[in-house]
């Protein structure tokens, strides 16, 4: 190797020594001038610290969203027959009553098919009645009875007519006294006439299928008033629930059928809100929870 190289590379070592050394002093000398804030030279200070114990709790997450506000409940009345509205007692915003009468139809027609209705009812009955007593053994005594009886009514009119005729055409008795012992005649024939025909009716009895027809006949009859009163009831529209009008749908005098809506009613003593949550906020939230 030259001269001139060697000697180069002794100085280069010989200054990074020097430098080294500088700094090894320097650190020395800067440690050495902090000096502890408490205790024994040399120690480290005295940190306090505070510790507690961790428990599982629940987290609250303020979440504000938008909803939408409705009443409760809310129905609109609607009728089930159809007819002219007679009468309404009700208008837009009044607060009604549950069963309160709102309005009423026409019923005169009902009424009179009512009593269509309950007087084919007491005839069905009747006659009922009438083939049930054909059935009994006392009720064929009666007929009897009531035949020879009439039978012998009969008779004593019959010769008391002949013998007023023949004075008649002798110009014997006035014309008011014939006149009068023929229609006692014409009478007692009559009843003797119904006499006999019960009589028969009793000896032949009344069918079982003939009664049953006449039982199946009371219970339509019964059926149709019932109906009826049932339709009649229908007439009177009544509110489903308490709340306040809220649409007025029909006018005095108007003519409807069946299935028209009468009036709206809100339930506004609650209010229901319905919120739509993001899909990404749903597992934050189950049945039960609270809200503000």
């Amino acid at each position: 190797m030259p001269a001139k190289t060697a000697q180069s590379l002794s100085r280069a070592l010989m200054g990074a020594a020097l430098l080294a050394m500088g700094l090894f002093v320097y650190a020395c000398n800067d440690s050495s001038s902090a000096k502890p804030t408490g205790g024994r030279e040399g120690t480290l200070p005295v940190v306090p610290v505070k510790v507690k114990v961790t428990r599982k709790s629940s987290l609250e997450r303020d979440l504000k969203l938008i909803g939408i506000v409705s009443a409760w409940e809310k129905t609109t009345l609607k009728t089930e027959i159809g007819g002219k509205i007679t009468e309404i007692n009700f208008a837009k915003g009044d607060w009604v009553k549950e069963r309160q009468v709102l309005a009423r139809l026409d019923d005169e027609q009902l009424r009179w098919r009512l009593r269509q209705a309950e007087v084919e009812l007491e005839l069905a009955k009747a006659e009922l009645a009438k083939m049930q007593e054909l059935t009994r053994p006392q009720e064929l005594a009666g007929a009897r009875a009531a035949f020879e009886g009439a039978k012998a009514q009969l008779e004593e009119a019959k010769l008391d007519k002949e013998r007023v005729d023949k004075l008649f055409r002798q110009n014997m008795i006035s014309r008011e006294r014939k006149d009068a012992a023929d229609a006692r005649y014409q009478v007692a024939l009559a009843n003797y006439q119904q006499a006999r025909e019960k009589l028969n009716l009793a000896q032949v009895g009344a069918r079982p299928e003939d009664i049953q027809i006449a039982r199946q006949k009371v219970k339509a009859a019964e059926a149709a008033v019932s109906l009826t009163k049932v339709q009649l009831k229908k007439t009177y529209l009544r509110a489903p629930l308490s709340g306040e009008i809220s649409a007025k749908l029909v006018n005095l005098g108007e003519v409807i059928n069946p299935g028209e809506s009468i009036a709206t009613i809100m339930d506004n003593s609650k209010v229901k809100v319905v919120i739509h949550i993001p899909q990404h906020e749903i597992s934050y939230f189950k049945p039960g929870d609270r809200v503000e």
